[in-house]
């Protein structure tokens, strides 16, 4: 099986330029006319500046919505699967993610989001991989990502609106109080107190929620678009704190802010809408901002649309380490009369992710990979071929070292994790062997027990930068 799997990587998994942890530094850019987007640049049309300081441009990729898909490959061999190779065309570039929030968004709100977001999925063909989002007293995934309307509408004829005991706290009226003195004085501040508080705690409750979905966004390839439907929260609660951005910014996740309130007027002891805070997530992310609007449903479409063609720059750092500072970014582009938006900066920081196989999505194809199986008693018995190209090592003293974790997760029909097991994989090697394995790749065997029900194996690498890839296999019966 083994030397079956050798001849089937030349095929299977994609030949690219191998990667090095040499510090590139990327960012997606959307550029726009009064027309729509801007399809036609080239490199040449743009320059990019690193804290004011031009750097030239090293990487240079447009990504559009209407490019014609990969052509159709032979169906690979029975038991032999690989998150590279396909009879079908290739999965779309782009990533959505839409937030539904509860834990800022007044409940009575809510059920006007939810029509909005079902009219929206009814009128919109999904084109691109979209995932719905709750970030509320427990913020959850209640859709994968998927082309399927079927699916993201049964996720939200299903959602109910929820209370959120945060935002009451944050909004608890001052009651009124007979005649004034000292008393009354000490109840108005110790109210005022405790809104403060209902706001900072929500607002780091709201942060917390969108670095998770940037951890988990990091995996996926390709242009990633955070749609966050919202009242917000005072911006000057993170006052002092915009370092907690680093893991969208590291993701490279563009967020786009929609007012869940629109037009209708607040009621009296009603948590008002916070635009300034849309604005300012949206602007430091590369994304817009949409309020002052009661078509909801129509903005959330704009967003997605939004980023029908981008273009993805990057350049090379020339610090030998990371000062551990924030970084500005802009981007010009020789042509006037246009829009150009892009991410405002980042932190040159160690960018390595958690290597948690469990937070790597359905067929993550960062890394290639393809997996054999077949039945050998009571175990099955599963090779992997790894695109050694797709890793990062690190080059050191005439060495070439890294390391990434191999995990196989038996699981049943509805999800339910059977079994797992887990391989280290540590790299040290001569030049001359590392030569050999980008040629070559490399192979790992592992016996799995079978187990009743199982329903499908998961292959999942991810090295210590966070590179990773996934492949489903079904096993045989």
């Amino acid at each position: 099986m083994t030397k079956m799997l050798f001849a089937l990587a030349a095929v299977a998994v994609a030949q690219e330029p191998i990667r090095v942890t040499t510090r590139l530094i990327e960012t997606s850019v959307i550029v726009r006319d009064h027309k729509g987007p801007v399809g036609d640049l080239t490199a040449d049309s743009f320059k990019i500046f690193d804290n004011g300081k031009e750097q030239k441009i090293a990487v240079f990729r447009v990504s559009k919505a209407d490019s014609s898909p990969a052509s159709a490959t032979p169906a690979l061999p029975a038991g032999v699967f690989s998150n590279r190779i396909s009879s079908v065309p290739a999965r779309p570039a782009r990533h959505t993610v839409l937030v539904v929030d509860t834990l800022n968004t007044d409940i009575s709100d809510q059920p006007y989001v939810r029509k909005q977001i079902l009219a929206m999925l009814a009128s919109t063909e999904i084109q691109d991989p979209t995932a719905i989002y709750v970030l509320g007293q427990k913020s959850r995934l209640i859709q994968d990502f998927t082309l399927e309307r079927d699916q993201l509408t049964k996720a939200m004829e299903a959602f109910r609106p929820e209370q959120s005991r945060k935002l009451n706290m944050a909004n608890q009226p001052t009651p009124t109080m007979p005649g004034g003195g000292p008393t009354a004085a000490m109840a108005r501040q110790s109210f005022g107190q405790i809104r403060v508080f209902g706001n900072k705690d929500r607002a780091f409750a709201s942060l917390d929620a969108l670095e998770d979905l940037g951890k988990y966004l990091a995996h996926v390839p390709g242009k990633k678009s955070i749609i966050w439907i919202s009242n917000a929260f005072p911006a000057g609660s993170l006052y002092g704190e915009t370092d907690r951005m680093q893991v969208l910014d590291r993701a490279d996740v563009a967020i786009y802010g929609v007012d869940a309130r629109g037009l209708s007027a607040p009621m009296p002891h009603t948590p008002p809408s916070y635009p300034d805070t849309l604005n300012w997530v949206a602007e430091e992310t590369g994304g817009r901002a949409f309020y002052n609007r009661n078509d909801i449903g129509e903005a959330i479409h704009e967003a997605i649309e939004d980023g029908e063609v981008s273009y993805t720059l990057g350049f090379y750092a020339k610090r030998e380490k990371p000062d551990g500072n924030f970084h500005t970014l802009k981007v010009k582009v020789d042509r006037p009369g246009i829009d150009v938006r892009h991410r405002a900066g980042y932190f040159d920081a160690e960018t390595k992710l958690d290597p948690n196989p469990a937070a790597v999505p359905e067929d993550a194809s960062e890394v290639g990979l393809v997996a054999a199986i077949a039945r050998a008693g009571a175990n099955f018995h599963i090779a992997v071929q790894v695109n050694f190209k797709d890793l990062r090592l690190e080059s050191e003293n005439g060495r070439w070292k890294g390391s990434a974790e191999l995990e196989f997760a038996s699981q049943s029909g509805d999800g339910r994790a059977l079994d797992v097991a887990s391989k280290k994989l540590t790299f040290d090697m001569t030049n001359d062997a590392y030569q050999t394995r980008q040629r070559e790749g490399f192979a790992v065997e592992q016996m799995i027990p079978v187990k009743a029900g199982t329903a499908k194996i998961r292959v999942v690498i991810v090295d210590r930068s966070g590179a990773a890839g996934s492949v489903s296999i079904t096993p045989p019966k």
